[in-house]
């Protein structure tokens, strides 16, 4: 019996080592006008055509399967590693998933009012988090001010 418990033993150890933790990202724009969004990749050229979901609401903090209830599609332009979008007033943009916070798209350039910041979906201190038992939903709650 126990060299029967030993193998299972260390399967158990490695599978526990080796997870993938997934997480899916948001974008709230929590201002009253729309934002030009801008959102960069660094793995190189996009597809020819891009669509986001999204919902014009803001009420509730995202959840990892959120975007699933979104029941709007907004189209991206994609140029190169870029895909722009114009994000709608008071909503929350689907952006994609990712595995152990490693999203697909690095950061979000945001032009508002005659300015542009530029966030990071790595930084810990602007992403915020909700986690579920084996999954995470990461956002960013942009609301015009300067995010540093």
């Amino acid at each position: 019996m126990k060299y029967f418990l030993r193998p299972i033993g260390v399967i158990l150890c490695l599978q526990v080592w080796s997870c993938t933790v997934s997480v899916n990202y948001y974008f709230r724009n929590l201002t009253k006008n729309t934002v030009q969004l801008i959102l960069v990749t660094a793995e190189g050229p996009m597809v020819e055509r891009f669509s986001f979901a999204y919902s014009q609401d803001v009420s509730k903090r995202p959840k990892f399967a959120s975007f699933k209830t979104f029941d709007k599609v907004l189209p991206g332009k994609p140029l190169g590693n870029l895909v722009t979008c114009d994000l709608p007033a008071m909503s929350t943009l689907y952006v994609g998933p990712g595995s152990n916070f490693n999203p697909f798209f690095s950061k979000a350039i945001v032009a508002y009012e005659n300015k542009v910041d530029t966030i990071y979906f790595n930084d810990l201190i602007q992403v915020r988090t909700n986690r579920t038992l084996f999954s995470y939903a990461a956002w960013i709650d942009y609301d015009g001010r300067s995010q540093k």
